[in-house]
Order: structure tokens, then C-alpha cells, then sequence
């Protein structure tokens, strides 16, 4: 009689052990799989987040120099560049937006300050991107399409309410 309570025991143990075993198996499977879709979901933020910003900053930066004559689309020693002038204390300062170097870049320049074939190295690094690329589609609108680090293209109009 005892024997048969030593087995069933045994079977008891057993029983709790794989049961055990699989509460771990499933636990570690959730943790992988959660990690995965964590991963991948800051991965999208980040592609959302440099995509967005880099157009919101061309975008917000014409719309802060939106008066008559102020926006150009030019080239600066090969690269197409924006070209945003403003007026301070009756002197014209020129903004320039363009790609150099994997950058999005901004480079703020008195009317003294010449341009040549070293100007785009000097320009503040913004964003990281691969491309941009701009035209001026008619005069009261503006075509710009930036290329992200995660190759996301996504082209963007603008028309400065000054234009129109």
C-alpha cells in the first residue's frame, strides 16, 4: 500500500514540474514576440519622426519668411538649395536649405559672406537624409522631396500665402 502512494507521488511532482516547463516556454515566447513588435514599433517612430520633421522645418521655415520675394530656389556650389532672405536692421540676411554630406542643412549668411565651392561644409547639420531635392513648380508654389535615411521619399508642396 505504500507503493502505490509513493507513485502517485511521483506522478504528481511530474506533472507539476511540466506543467511548470511549459508556464516558462510560453512566457519566454511572449516576451520574444513583445519584443519584436516594441522593436519594430520604435523603428517606425524613428522613420515617422525624421520624416516629419525634416519636412515640418522646410515647411515652418518658408512660412517664417513668407513675404514677396523672400523664397528662391538656387544652387549652392551644386546642390539645390532653398533660399530664404529677410531683412534685419535694412540689411538682407539669406537663410540657405540644402543636402550636403547625408544632412539636411541650414546655413545662415550676412550680405558679406561670399559663396563658393566650400560654403555647403559650413552649413549647421539638421537631419540626417540622403537626398533633397527642390523646384519651383509655378510662382506661387513650391515642390520638395526629401529622402530619409530609411529611404521613405515623400514629396511636399508649399505655397507661400505672400505669392499669391
Amino acid at each position: 500500500m505504500n507503493t502505490k502512494s509513493e507513485n502517485n507521488h511521483v506522478v504528481d511532482v511530474i506533472f507539476v514540474l511540466a506543467l511548470f516547463a511549459v508556464f516558462a516556454v510560453c512566457a519566454l515566447m511572449l516576451v520574444s514576440i513583445g519584443a519584436g513588435v516594441y522593436q519594430k514599433t520604435v523603428d517606425d517612430m524613428n522613420t515617422n519622426y525624421n520624416s516629419r520633421t525634416a519636412y515640418s522645418y522646410v515647411a515652418e521655415k518658408i512660412r517664417q519668411n513668407d513675404e514677396a520675394g523672400s523664397v528662391e530656389v538656387a544652387d549652392l556650389a551644386g546642390n539645390p538649395a532653398l533660399i530664404l532672405s529677410e531683412t534685419v536692421d535694412e540689411k538682407v540676411y539669406s537663410t540657405y536649405l540644402y543636402a550636403y554630406d547625408g544632412y539636411l542643412r541650414e546655413l545662415f549668411v550676412s550680405p558679406d559672406f561670399k559663396i563658393d565651392s566650400n560654403s555647403p561644409e559650413a552649413g549647421q547639420k539638421l537631419i540626417p537624409v540622403k537626398g533633397f531635392d527642390l523646384s519651383k513648380v509655378s510662382d506661387t508654389l513650391y515642390s520638395f522631396s526629401i529622402i530619409t535615411e530609411d529611404d521613405q521619399d515623400i514629396e511636399l508642396f508649399v505655397s507661400p500665402k505672400a505669392s499669391r
